[in-house]
């Protein structure tokens, strides 16, 4: 049990990762033009 919850916050993590840094590039390009 304890392993899966590691998996899903690893997972929960990588989403936010992603996700925050897809909107630092997109709010870059918008700066950029």
């Amino acid at each position: 049990m304890r392993k899966d919850v590691n998996i899903s916050i690893n997972q929960l993590c990588i989403k936010v990762i992603t996700g925050t840094t897809g909107l630092v590039i997109a709010v870059m390009l918008s700066l950029a033009y």
